[in-house]
């Protein structure tokens, strides 16, 4: 079946990067802030399941193709910092809108709040790139389907538990009292660093 006891050094180490604060931070804060609680916790799936599917990329070997095709690299990451864009000048709009919506303004309906934390996360090709130096300094050469599988399963339960957490947490009574306070400025700073992450990921050389 494989050892599988290199989990705990890749695990740590995906842990502390998720943590520092980014696009999916910003987005799974905000949907705590603006959204009702399941559909904040829609949004952290979403994330997760975009870890999942850069970590599988990885693994199946979309970084090489990145590396051999420079312009399939470039653009995927016009897009994806094109959506990012978006999705902060929405956020600012809402900013500057007299009452804000429940539902997120970015992208409406029931399932909003998924695909916002999806295509947050697909939005940055870098993570391809990421997950591939991690497994080739932290994994084994050759992995089994036994421990492929338990890498993706760590790379979606960390990554669903840190944005759970964050999202819970930005959705709590006294948050929600404190958010309608700031509204204005604190979306307004949101937006403009969504505009920030989506203009270095569009203008970034690597």
């Amino acid at each position: 079946m494989g050892d599988c006891s290199f989990l705990w050094g890749f695990g740590l180490v995906w842990a502390l990067a998720v943590i520092l604060p980014g696009p999916n931070f910003l987005v799974a804060a905000r949907s705590g802030l603006t959204a009702t609680r399941g559909r904040a916790l829609l949004t952290a799936l979403g994330i997760a399941t975009g870890s999942v599917t850069w970590a599988t990329s990885a693994m199946v070997g979309l970084h090489a193709l990145f590396l051999a095709f420079a312009w399939l690299y470039g653009a995927v990451k016009i897009l994806g910092g094109l959506y990012l864009l978006y999705v902060g000048v929405t956020v600012i709009r809402s900013a500057l809108a007299k009452e804000e919506r429940i539902a997120e303004a970015a992208d409406p309906g029931r399932s909003g709040g998924y695909r916002i934390g999806l295509l947050t996360n697909l939005s940055n090709p870098k993570s391809a790139a990421f997950f591939g130096s991690m497994f080739l300094t932290l994994l084994p050469p050759q992995l089994s389907p036994v421990q492929a599988v338990a890498t993706l399963a760590l790379v979606f339960a960390i990554s669903l538990s840190w944005y759970s957490l964050v999202a819970v947490g930005f959705s709590l009574g006294f948050m929600h009292r404190a958010y309608q306070r700031i509204r204005r400025p604190l979306s307004a700073c949101i937006g403009s660093l969504m505009l920030f992450f989506g203009m270095r990921l569009i203008f970034a050389e690597e």
